[in-house]
C-alpha cells in the first residue's frame, strides 16, 4: 500500500477479514459506523492508512457469511470488505463504482 501510494498508484483490493475487519464490518452492521471509515494496519514498524469500504454482499443464495463470521440462513447479512487509497469523501459520493 505504502509503496503504491509513493508512486502515485490509485488502488483498490480485498481486505482482509482479519480480527480487526471484521469488528468494523460488525460496527457497520450494528449501525455504530459508517460504511467508509479509515482504517490503519501495522506489521512490525510499518504501518499503512487506507479507506474501508464495507459494501452488503449481492448474493442470491441462502446461506450467507455475517460480519460476526458465522454461517445463517438467507436472513443472515453478508458483506464484502475492500481497502483503497482513495479518500473517504469520494467513496461515499458513490460507493457503487468501487464495488
Amino acid at each position: 500500500m505504502n509503496q503504491l501510494d509513493a508512486r502515485g498508484v490509485t488502488w483498490l483490493m480485498p481486505a482482509v477479514k482479519n480480527g480487526a475487519i471484521r469488528k468494523e464490518m460488525a460496527k457497520f452492521e450494528r449501525g455504530e459506523r459508517g460504511a467508509v471509515p479509515i482504517h490503519s494496519i501495522r506489521s512490525g514498524r510499518i504501518s499503512a492508512e487506507f479507506t474501508l469500504i464495507i459494501r452488503p454482499a449481492r448474493d442470491e443464495n441462502g446461506a450467507r457469511e455475517t460480519a460476526t463470521g458465522t454461517s445463517k440462513g438467507g436472513s443472515g447479512s453478508a458483506y464484502h470488505a475492500f481497502a483503497t487509497n482513495v479518500p473517504p469523501g469520494a467513496v461515499a459520493a458513490d460507493p457503487d463504482r468501487f464495488v
